[in-house]
């Protein structure tokens, strides 16, 4: 059985995670979270890049208002 309070921990994923199981009910929905760890991880590192180096996101804008 299910957790409901796993669905409140990352919302936007939880709702594609259990969009997807609700299309394709035969994959478990651990196998689903494995798969979308990764997307995660990258999403992580970069936010964790634009933390430590944040000339790459102000760049842009900043040619904008010279």
């Amino acid at each position: 059985m299910e957790r409901p309070d796993r669905r409140l921990a990352v919302p936007a994923v939880a709702l594609a995670a259990y969009f997807l199981r609700g299309v394709v009910p035969d994959w478990p929905l651990v196998k689903i979270y494995q798969g979308m760890m990764q997307f995660m991880v990258l999403q992580i590192l970069g936010v964790l890049i634009l933390l430590a180096f944040p000339v790459l996101a102000l760049y842009l804008p900043s040619l904008l208002h010279d």
